[in-house]
């Protein structure tokens, strides 16, 4: 032993300086945590009768789902269709106080019609109009 060694020895007998490591029981493993319940009562009850079902032997009902009231049915006869006709098509009247012809007027009663009648009927039509064109063409300069 070198004096160095003597000197440790000796401060480490009497509690002064560095004491020599003691060696520590290892601790003991932690057990492995218990997996959570992720699965209710329900759920759990759920997968039991499942799987006796499937086996063939049903399980038997451990409570009613829920209270069923009584209902009693009342049955009315369905509504009677309503008829209806369509509004009668308006009739307009021209400033003299004529009627005015429909658009789909029939020659007969272009034939009975006014003057004034037919020219209103042929302007509503847009009879005599040149089709407007389709934007401008272009100019040479």
């Amino acid at each position: 032993m070198g004096a160095s060694e003597e000197i440790k020895a000796l401060l480490a007998t009497r509690g002064f300086g560095v004491q020599p490591k003691q060696q520590q029981p290892s601790p003991k493993p932690a057990p492995p945590p218990q997996p959570q319940e992720w699965v209710s009562k329900e759920q759990e009850e759920y997968v039991k009768r499942w799987a006796a079902a499937k086996a063939g032997n049903p399980l038997p009902p451990t409570q009613p789902a829920r209270p069923v009231a009584q209902v009693q049915l009342v049955i009315t006869p369905p509504p009677q269709p309503v008829v209806t006709t369509p509004p009668p098509p308006a009739v307009r009247f021209l400033p003299n106080g004529e009627q005015e012809l429909s658009l789909g007027a029939s020659v007969a009663e272009m034939r009975a019609a006014s003057k004034t009648q037919l020219q209103v009927l042929s302007r509503r039509r847009g009879e005599g109009r040149q089709p407007r064109s389709s934007g401008w063409h272009g100019a040479t300069f």
